[in-house]
């Protein structure tokens, strides 16, 4: 069996895709692709468990710090890169082939 980047980037998305989804009105739509790079718009549907405020002492700008850039470690380690951007009720992400 080939590295997670000789099977190209299509198996992580898929993964990010279904982590998205499995939240009550989770969103994961690939908005642009090539051969290196997907670029996904994410809704957040995880901050409705922060409506109230903190969740276990966390707020939810911790959660998406340490939500967000354990994806950044995970992919970084099976040899692609992951940026994000948060924006209102999105985030976009780019993942990419590390050159």
């Amino acid at each position: 069996m080939g590295s997670s980047r000789e099977q190209g980037l299509a198996p992580v998305v898929r993964l990010l895709h279904f982590a998205i989804e499995n939240y009550d009105n989770g969103r994961c739509d690939v908005i642009s692709e090539s051969d290196s790079a997907v670029t996904m718009r994410i809704n957040r549907p995880y901050a409705a468990f922060f409506k109230d405020g903190p969740v276990l002492g966390v707020t939810l700008e911790e959660f998406e710090t340490y939500l967000w850039k354990h994806m950044a470690i995970m992919a970084d380690r099976i040899g692609f890169d992951f940026v994000y951007h948060i924006e209102g009720e999105y985030l976009t992400a780019t993942l990419s082939m590390k050159k």
